[in-house]
């Protein structure tokens, strides 16, 4: 788009100002006056037509020479009188000025038939016609008054004369005050742009606005320049701000290499640390390669010497009573309790070394957990014996199906359940089943010795009792709640357990279900 300046749209302005008032003067105003004036004068005419048409009326009537004489003296003093006219009724010129000319006649027959008072302008005159009213014998005359236009055009010349020296003046004027508003307007809006663009071009030296005004024009001058000294010194501040950021980027960078040194050295002793760490690692991994072969070596080992131990020991308990001596027996039977007990800690073992080893399997199908309680109580109940300790466990009235292997099922709810007996000197342990948000729910509940908080943090660690006492009290290897604990994650279950020092423990399994009746 193209950008024209102030100064060429003043000039515009003032031109188009010029030939406005040009066009006016030269071309409407001259015009319209000659309109005006013709237009007063005929209608002057024509009114002075009308009066003297009557005044002729009656001397045509009484046909008096001196009344005739008086009327024709008072219409030849008309202003610019140049000739009339008088026509009778059948139109035949009765009387008439020197310097009448003919074409008089051709108006007065056209006006005769209109029959009405007009005014027509021919050949420098203004001619009006009046009709005369006579007798009805007689009919209407006409009356033609004519007077010349010289004065007129006079008149007209005299107020386009004065028009266009008003305009001229008023022409020179408005030039006049062009140039001043130039000169005091236009000239600092011009060096203001140009100032403008040398600050925008980022040159903030000798910048000056002149300006002669005391107003705004002056206002936004001095606003400009403070802003371009504001402008200068923010960008010495910016510079100043610059070469201290420089600095400062050096010395980080200087910084930031010794730290990048810094850290190649860590990184190559962490590497070595790495390193030596896997080697540690692959140690370990084959260590504990070892110990799981090992664990499955030796379970074998002690697995088979133990079950001919049992066997043999079983087999000579059936035996009749009578047949060996109580002593015997007494100490035959102390020897299948511990072979029962040492293949269960075997087995133990052997799984926990599964487990760790990834390699345990579970036979997952739906089973009756209520039946497996019921398997759970009679164990219970064996464990107990004549011991001062009620079991509770009432049959529920509903049926449920989860998903699990029973064989493992059995075992973590006879590791709870034999924990809380082993754990409670007197009192009651109780199994409660119950079905609660679409899972399967059990309770084992007893009054046993309970744990303090700290204890509880140590629950579920391998090899890992309350405390020393505890082992050698009540015995046990410390790996059945570990073990529970990953059975029931296997069968997508879990187990959680609150207790309080010397009231007792609380431990809850659940076990998603496959189907509940009521």
């Amino acid at each position: 788009m193209v950008s024209i300046s102030i100064k060429t749209k003043l000039s515009f302005a003032i031109a188009a100002m010029v030939a406005s008032f040009a066009a006016f003067n030269v071309y409407y105003m001259p015009s319209r006056m000659q309109r005006q004036l013709t237009s007063m004068a005929a209608e002057s005419l024509k009114q002075t037509a009308e009066i003297a048409s009557h005044a002729v009326a009656s001397t045509m009537e009484t046909n008096s020479r001196a009344d005739r004489a008086k009327v024709w003296q008072g219409i030849e003093g008309i202003p610019d009188f140049a000739f009339c006219a008088v026509y009778d009724g059948a139109g035949r010129r009765v009387e008439a000025t020197e310097g009448c000319p003919t074409w008089v006649d051709e108006l007065a027959e056209k006006a005769k038939n209109d029959r009405v008072s007009e005014t027509t302008s021919r050949e420098g005159f203004l001619v009006a016609t009046s009709p005369i009213p006579l007798s009805r014998r007689s009919g209407e005359g006409l009356l033609v008054l004519c007077i010349h236009t010289d004065e007129i055009q006079k008149i007209f010349d005299a107020n386009v004369r004065f028009a266009s020296i008003v305009g001229m003046s008023c022409l020179a004027l408005g030039i006049i005050a062009a140039i001043y508003i130039g000169s005091r307007y236009t000239r600092p809006l011009l060096e203001l742009n140009e100032a403008a663009q040398q600050v925008a071009a980022g040159q903030f030296e000798n910048v000056h606005v002149n300006v002669r005004t005391r107003d705004e024009l002056a206002v936004l001058v001095k606003s400009f320049q403070r802003m371009t000294q504001n402008l200068k010194t923010g960008r010495d501040e910016i510079e100043r701000h610059n070469r201290l950021l420089e600095f400062r980027v050096q010395e980080r960078t200087r910084q930031l290499m010794e730290t990048i040194w810094e850290l190649e050295d860590i990184k190559t002793n962490l590497e070595q640390l790495v390193q030596e760490r896997t080697r540690d690692f692959n140690k370990l991994q084959q260590a504990d390669r070892l110990k799981d072969e090992f664990l499955a070596n030796i379970s074998h080992e002690l697995r088979t010497p133990l079950n001919a131990v049992i066997g043999f020991s079983g087999l000579l308990l059936k035996e009749e009573k009578t047949s060996l001596p109580p002593e015997v027996q007494e100490d035959l039977n102390i020897i299948y309790q511990n072979g029962r007990n040492l293949l269960d800690m075997v087995e133990t073992v052997l799984d926990l070394s599964k487990m760790q080893a990834g390699k345990f399997e579970l036979e997952l199908k739906e089973i009756d957990p209520i039946q497996v309680l019921e398997e759970v109580k009679t164990v219970a109940l064996g464990l107990i014996l004549d011991r001062p300790i009620k079991l509770v466990f009432e049959e529920p009235s509903w049926t449920a199906a989860i998903e699990g292997d029973s064989v493992r099922f059995k075992q973590i709810m006879v590791n709870l359940v034999g924990n809380s007996i082993k754990f409670t000197e007197k009192g009651e342990v109780e199994i409660r089943p119950y079905l609660e948000s679409g899972k399967f729910k059990v309770i084992v509940r007893d009054t046993g010795i309970g744990m303090t908080e700290e204890e509880l943090q140590r629950l579920f660690q391998p090899f890992q009792q309350v405390d020393g006492s505890i082992t050698r009290r009540f015995g046990g290897t410390g790996l059945g709640l570990i073990i529970s604990k990953r059975l029931l994650e296997l069968m997508r279950g879990q187990i959680s357990v609150t207790s309080a020092k010397g009231l007792g423990t609380t431990f809850v399994i659940e076990m998603p279900l496959v189907m509940d009746f009521k």
